[in-house]
């Protein structure tokens, strides 16, 4: 029974989006929707002086109306590489798993590639084998020529291009999808439900939803996994 999930591609996002690639034996890349300005593609946060602090990966003239495959990255990034490093070294230097995580990030930043989209998918991948996690990966535009396609109908195309048995999506989305329409097409609907968690940031207090960096700094593999599992899958309605 094969498993599937779709989301847009994200910048070091938070432990839910692992969870998500977790919990499929296949991960979509839904890289031929429309680019969101002041989303979270290609911004996160991390801890910086006990606070979430935003950092932002720079593009190259981007516009609402690009799809997030036709997106690039700007040509001064290999400036604001040298910035971010220099914060996560100011902010993180005394957390346990600092120089593993330095040269992760490092070598995820350090990348040559300038599409946006093919970018992000190299940074999940390298975290993924970094953490063990061996979900397949794959690009909707690659997968999907029909522009026209629109909602669930697109979802439901990515799953039956790619043979899966089930669609498992954020709960969030448990308003956009009906379940019987996917049963009609062979695919079972489900919902990720995740488990709170917490742990030691090095502080007084926790402060949760910041990037995976963060989580890595302070977590070592065997514990990441063991969060990683902390989910339910719910039926669909």
């Amino acid at each position: 029974m094969k498993k599937l999930a779709v989301m847009q591609p994200y910048l070091f996002p938070y432990m839910g989006y692992f969870q998500l690639i977790n919990s499929v034996d296949e991960f979509v890349l839904f890289d031929n929707v429309n680019f969101i300005k002041r989303g979270w593609i290609n911004r996160n946060n991390i801890l910086s002086g006990g606070k979430a602090h935003l950092f932002s990966l720079p593009l190259h003239k981007v516009s609402q109306n690009d799809l997030i495959y036709e997106v690039n990255i700007s040509e001064t990034k290999d400036q604001w590489l040298k910035k971010f490093i220099k914060t996560l070294e100011l902010s993180y230097k005394s957390a346990p798993n600092y120089k593993d995580v330095i040269d992760l990030v490092t070598d995820i930043i350090g990348n040559d590639e300038k599409n946006m989209s093919l970018f992000l998918g190299e940074g999940l991948k390298n975290i993924c084998r970094y953490l063990g996690v061996n979900t397949k990966f794959s690009y909707a535009s690659e997968l999907q020529n029909d522009q026209g396609l629109r909602g669930q109908q697109k979802i439901l195309d990515l799953c039956i291009k790619s043979k899966a048995d089930v669609y498992v999506n954020a709960s969030g989305g448990k308003e956009l999808y009906n379940r019987e329409v996917f049963l009609a097409q062979g695919v079972d609907l489900r919902f990720i439900k995740t488990m709170p968690y917490e742990y030691c940031q090095g502080q007084s207090g926790f402060v949760p939803n910041l990037s995976i960096i963060d989580v890595l700094m302070f977590c070592n593999n065997a514990k990441v996994s063991e969060m990683l599992k902390q989910i339910d899958l719910e039926v669909g309605q």
